[in-house]
């Protein structure tokens, strides 16, 4: 950004201001002075997909996603760059605004026939992007500030440059990346806005009119929730062609944006419910359950966040605090979190220690703001932001409320909401209706930071001698020998022929990513190479099986290999439909390794995983602790959304369900 060029009449430095309030311009004396006129400055700034020319810049004061009249605004050159002057008072308080209409045109695309709109965070007037469009956008529903936001949201797609960035004047990959996904998100919004047009001037589920701007911010919203799967679509490929970033994001918003005309109102509404209630003076026991399934009385599962009325009450350093409780039936056999075979298994590193956080922990959450803003610290490892809208929903029917959370078109990590509660039309709520008292919480839940963590209880991670590893193409005497130690290996003897890694050295060793080369025949196709005994598990994903079933999948199966110089050679694997084993693995990116002491274990970390893995849920790592090396992962930060019904709701549902907390 330029310098700040401050305008009172003819002064121009901060020292002059001080004698231009006192003086004032031309005066002198003691003549009576004119009104001063409003402090302003120049501020510069750039709009981009590529550069954007003749969009319509302004300084959005009343949020409304338009450009008003009393709002300072112009319009961009041809390279995208325009000056504002803004009054000294509104610096950094609000967002800016760009509106592409049909005389825009992008000097990376061409003219636009869309029209689209993009912003940023009021923090950060440099570049006006698609990427600060979905910053200012996980801002709005988080509270996160504009640098926690922007993280989150890298995590989430793997670029490396900053999402403030002005990617489009890089020639590097991660400027490529960054600019492959700022292309696939404006033809995303633009193929999503033309399908709900026709919710415009419809009313909300807050009675409100839908705008233009609430379809965008809806829009941007799902967008987010959408990354890993923009991802893997190529959303983020540096060599991805526009022709194939237009395909795959009109591709995503038909198949995934679950927004319609007729629901897109229910997400405008929530936005417009903040919670903005106070706590009571007197603390009082709370609840709200974040999952529900029922199929029947004999299997079903819910899980409810609770607090008693002494967990309600601040502690000394302004915190509450509420207990994770869960309770499961399967084939009528019923159990409670903390039971023995329904517990937490998984260590977290919390910055100290690495930790098996109890079913009894009680977990720290702070007071909401008039924003209805929270953050809370789960298993004092998990540090959560999170923004919750109300309902009232006393005296409504409990069939209707399922029925309307099943449909909710947002994603959560706890499940799908088309299997939230009972089947509507099971007949299993009947006529019943929530009691006083009843509420709905909406709640938008996004990580700060999510810990490293193992599952104590999985088996550690098994490899073969390094000869094994080594692969090779076997060949076999008269008699069906071979001395090729990976042609040793059958389905009967390979358990045995494996050990538990010790250390993280010896995974290394025993996975250098060499394939056994085997013979091939109609069934396995033109390549029969066995990548199992010298790759690690990156992660499984769906795949396709083969036309004749002797695959399980012909891709989908991500592992990686060791090499020297630490680095890492990622791979896309069939999966035999007989046994899992790994065949016919494709490198699919490279990338290395680093080892680093964790308290009392060490820890292998990968760097530039393939965008293949981006659906996947977590980061792979490798644990090291008590002489056993076990497969971690550190969870992404992914965006949850949850629809809570709080105490005399829960107890209400379930009770008619015959069930109780």
């Amino acid at each position: 950004m330029k310098p700040i060029r401050y305008h009172i009449c003819a002064i121009s430095t901060l020292a002059s201001i001080g004698a231009a309030l006192l003086a004032a311009c031309g005066g002198g004396g003691n003549s009576a002075a004119p009104p001063l006129a409003p402090a302003t400055v120049e501020v510069r700034t750039r709009v981009i997909d590529g550069p954007l020319g003749n969009a319509l810049v302004c300084l959005d004061k009343n949020g409304n996603g338009a450009c008003d009249a009393e709002e300072p605004s112009a319009r961009t050159a041809a390279d995208g760059t325009v000056t504002l002057k803004i009054d000294l008072a509104d610096v950094g308080q609000f967002t800016l605004l760009a509106l592409a209409d049909t005389t825009t045109v992008d000097g990376a695309s061409g003219a636009v026939t869309v029209p689209f709109s993009l912003r940023t965070p009021a923090d950060q007037s440099t570049v006006i992007s698609p990427l600060t469009t979905i910053v200012a956008g996980q801002m709005d529903v988080s509270g996160l500030s504009s640098a926690q936001a922007a993280a989150t949201l890298q995590d989430a797609a793997g670029i490396a440059v900053s999402m403030f960035a002005d990617y489009s004047t890089g020639t590097d990959d991660a400027a490529k990346s960054a600019a492959a996904l700022a292309r696939f998100l404006v033809i995303a919004k633009q193929t999503a806005a033309t399908a709900l047009q026709a919710a415009a001037g419809t009313m909300d589920s807050a009675g409100k009119p839908i705008t233009s701007a609430d379809i965008d911010r809806a829009v941007e919203h799902r967008l987010i929730d959408l990354m890993p799967q923009i991802v893997a679509g190529g959303g983020t490929d540096p060599t991805s062609q526009p022709a194939a970033i237009q395909v795959a994001a009109a591709a995503l918003v038909a198949s995934s944006l679950q927004l319609s005309a007729s629901n897109v109102g229910v997400v405008i509404g929530t936005t417009k419910r903040i919670d903005t209630s106070t706590p009571p003076t007197t603390p009082t026991a709370g609840a709200s359950m974040e999952w529900l399934n029922y199929v029947d009385a004999n299997n079903w599962y819910f899980r409810v966040f609770e607090s008693t009325a002494a967990q309600n009450t601040p502690d000394a350093n302004g915190k509450t605090h509420f207990t994770d409780k869960r309770k499961r039936d399967v084939a009528g056999i019923v159990e409670s979190w903390g039971d023995p075979g329904y517990l937490n298994t998984n260590a977290y590193f919390d910055g100290a220690q690495w930790f098996l956080c109890p079913s009894d922990f009680a977990s720290a959450s702070t007071p909401r703001d008039s924003a209805g803003n929270g953050e809370s610290f789960y298993c004092a490892a998990f540090d959560n932001k999170s923004q919750r809208s109300v309902r009232d929903i006393a005296g409504l029917k409990m069939v209707d409320i399922v029925t309307e959370i099943r449909a909710y078109p947002l994603s959560s990590t706890a499940g799908l909401f088309p299997n939230w509660g009972p089947d509507p039309a099971s007949g299993a709520l009947g006529s019943a209706a929530f009691p006083p008292g009843s509420k709905l919480f909406y709640q938008t839940t996004t990580p700060l930071s999510n810990p490293e963590a193992y599952d104590t209880a999985a088996i550690p991670a098994r490899i073969f001698s390094v000869a094994i590893a080594a692969g090779g193409t076997p060949v076999y005497d008269a008699n069906g020998v071979t001395t090729t130690a990976c042609g040793t290996v059958t389905g009967a003897n390979s358990s045995s022929l494996q050990n538990d890694a010790q250390t993280l050295e010896e995974l290394v060793a025993s996975n250098p990513g060499a394939p056994c080369l085997f013979g091939t025949n109609a069934n396995t196709g033109p390549r029969n190479d066995w990548y199992g005994q010298s790759t690690a598990n990156l992660g499984d994903l769906p795949g396709t099986p083969s036309a004749n079933g002797f695959y399980r999948v012909t891709s989908g199966a991500l592992r990686m290999g060791f090499g020297s110089g630490n680095t890492v050679t990622y791979f896309d694997c069939a999966r035999r439909a007989s046994d899992g084993s790994v065949r016919n693995c494709v490198s699919i990116g490279t990338g290395a390794y680093s080892i680093a002491t964790v308290a009392d274990g060490r820890v292998l970390r990968l760097t530039n995983a393939p965008a293949a893995a981006a659906p996947l849920a977590y980061n792979r790592i490798f644990v090291e602790r008590g002489s056993k090396v076990y497969y971690g992962f550190r969870s992404k930060l992914t965006v949850n959304h949850s629809v809570r019904p709080n105490a005399e709701a829960t107890d209400a549902l379930l009770s008619q369900l015959g069930l109780s907390r």
